[in-house]
């Protein structure tokens, strides 16, 4: 997420305009342009494991606001915690990153999550089957298998005479 904010605020440079995001630093407007920018594809490149299991067309209209805005809010929180000149101290750098995973910690118990639930989230079907190759090769096993000393027989016995 860290990398995708700051391609957007490259792409905001780049582009100009009355409102950049690239200078701004007013949470609220940071939110809303991330929540009215949100794609499909921008969610799925950083919540990249979410992609074979979560279905954002399929899933209630409740589950798609929860999918937009835990990413607006985290990327608004990342860009200003992403703020920071590259020349400064790295314990300022580490202070930023450990805002942000407070931030992150915290985002789903915020009380306007309070009743979005698992049956909210369309899922994909995920096979748990290993795929196996449709052409099965015969194989002669007793060709594969070396021998060296003869095998001892099995016995009975017991293994300790005290």
């Amino acid at each position: 997420m860290f990398e995708h904010v700051a391609n957007e605020k490259e792409l905001a440079r780049a582009a100009g305009g009355e409102f950049s995001i690239a200078d701004a630093i007013d949470p609220a407007k940071l939110f809303r342009h991330f929540e009215s920018n949100f794609t499909v594809d921008k969610f799925e490149s950083v919540f990249f494991w979410a992609k074979p299991i979560l279905d954002y067309d399929k899933s209630s209209p409740l589950r798609q606001w929860y999918i937009r805005s835990i990413y607006a809010n985290l990327a608004a929180q990342i860009k200003l915690c992403h703020d920071f000149d590259p020349k400064e101290e790295a314990e300022k750098q580490e202070y930023a990153k450990n805002q942000v995973l407070t931030f992150w910690n915290s985002l789903a118990k915020h009380p306007q999550y309070s009743d979005v639930d698992r049956g909210c989230f369309a899922q994909k079907s995920v096979s748990r089957k290993r795929k196996r190759p449709q052409d099965k090769a015969q194989v002669d096993i007793n060709a594969l298998v070396q021998t060296g000393a003869p095998r001892p027989a099995k016995t009975t016995a017991s293994t300790t005479d005290y």
